[in-house]
C-alpha cells in the first residue's frame, strides 16, 4: 500500500538525539507513512542505530552517505526525491514530536484540501529534552495572531510574514503537500541555515498555509546544531539578506514597499555590527550589495542607520 505522508529524517552527528527522534515518529498516532533515514557520513555511531531500524515495516530506506554532502538541504533534497507520499514531513534528527502531531495536521488538511503547507507551535527545548519556552508567543511581536488556528492565502503571508522573518523555523513542525515542489524550489542547497526559509516561502506563495496552536513539536536548541554555530558567527545575516531580496523578486515589491524592506534590513546590518560581530570589508562589500539590489537609494540612510545604533549602544542617543 503507497504510504500518504512521507517522512524523512536527516541525520548528521545526532546519535544521542536519534533513538527518541525515530521513536516519537514512529508511534504517531496517524499511520500511514513511511519513514526515509538519511545519514551524511556522521562520525559518531549514527549509522549503528539508524541500521537497527532496518526491518522495521515503516522504514522504507536507510541511506548513509560515504561523504559530508556539506548542507542538509541537499539531504532534503534526497529525500524528497525518493519519497512515495502525497505529503511530507521532514522530521529533523535532533527534535522530537508529540504522538498526535501528524494526525493533527492530516485532519487539518482534510478539512480544508486547499491548503499545502500546516505547522504546529513549537516547544523550544535544551539539550536534555527539558522544556524552555513555547517558540509561539515568545518569539514575535504581534502574539495574538499565534494564539489561536488560522489560515491564510499563500501570497498574503509571504508579504506579510515571511518577508519579514522565517515563521516555520522549525521543519520539524510542518507537513507539506509534494505536489508544489518544483526542482527551483529545491535549489537551496548553497544556504547553510536560510534555506528553509526561502523553501516555505515560494511554497506558501503558490497555495495557502495553516498554523495550528498545539506544541506538538519540540524544538531543540544546542551548541552542536548548525543554526546555533551560524549565528553565534553572525554569518546568517548574508542569508537573510539573500531570501529577503529573492522574495521581493517573487512579489515584485513597488518602490516604496522595497524602500520599507531596505530600512529594516539596514538596522538589522547595524544591530548586528555592533552587537554580534564586525564583518571584513568582503562582506560589507556583500551586504550593501544585496541592500542595494533591493532599493537602489541607501547610501545616506546606511550612514544614519549606523550612526543612530552606535549612538544608543553607548547611550548617547536615548
Amino acid at each position: 500500500m503507497t504510504p500518504i505522508v512521507s517522512v524523512i529524517i536527516p541525520n548528521y552527528n545526532h546519535s544521542n538525539y536519534l533513538p527518541e527522534r525515530i521513536e516519537s515518529v514512529l508511534n504517531q498516532t496517524y499511520d500511514h507513512f513511511e519513514v526515509i533515514l538519511l545519514d551524511d557520513c556522521s562520525p559518531d555511531n549514527s549509522a549503528e542505530i539508524l541500521y537497527k531500524y532496518q526491518n522495521h515495516p515503516k522504514v522504507s530506506h536507510i541511506i548513509i552517505n560515504t561523504e559530508n554532502s556539506g548542507s542538509t538541504f541537499i539531504q532534503w533534497n534526497k529525500g524528497i526525491s525518493i519519497a512515495k507520499g502525497q505529503y511530507i514531513w521532514i522530521a529533523e534528527s535532533d527534535d522530537f514530536s508529540d504522538k498526535h502531531f501528524l494526525e493533527t495536521c492530516m485532519d487539518t488538511f482534510e478539512e480544508d484540501p486547499t491548503l499545502g503547507i500546516v505547522y504546529c507551535n513549537s516547544v523550544i527545548v535544551d539539550s536534555e529534552g527539558e522544556k524552555i519556552k513555547l517558540f509561539y508567543p515568545n518569539q514575535v511581536s504581534n502574539s495574538q495572531r499565534w494564539e489561536k488556528k488560522h489560515s491564510n492565502l499563500g501570497i498574503d503571508e509571504v508579504k506579510n510574514h515571511f518577508l519579514n522573518r522565517n515563521i516555520i523555523p522549525n521543519a520539524s513542525s510542518c507537513v507539506f503537500k509534494k505536489k508544489l515542489v518544483t526542482t527551483q524550489d529545491l535549489a537551496i542547497e548553497k544556504y547553510k541555515v536560510c534555506g528553509d526559509w526561502l523553501f516555505w516561502a515560494k511554497l506558501t506563495f503558490k497555495s495557502s498555509i495553516c498554523y495550528v496552536p498545539n506544541p506538538y513539536n519540540y524544538f531543540r536548541t544546542h551548541t552542536n546544531n548548525v543554526r546555533t554555530k551560524t549565528k553565534n558567527r553572525g554569518l546568517n545575516i548574508l542569508e537573510i539578506f539573500d531570501v529577503q531580496f529573492q522574495l521581493v523578486e517573487l512579489l515584485q515589491l513597488n518602490l516604496q514597499e522595497r524602500k520599507n524592506l531596505s530600512n529594516q534590513m539596514l538596522h538589522r546590518w547595524a544591530h548586528t555590527h555592533f552587537n554580534v560581530t564586525p564583518f571584513d570589508w568582503s562582506r560589507k562589500k556583500e551586504l550593501y550589495s544585496l541592500c542595494k539590489k533591493v532599493y537602489e537609494h541607501i547610501t545616506i540612510s546606511l550612514v544614519k542607520t549606523f550612526i543612530i545604533v552606535f549612538l544608543r549602544k553607548y547611550n548617547i542617543l536615548k
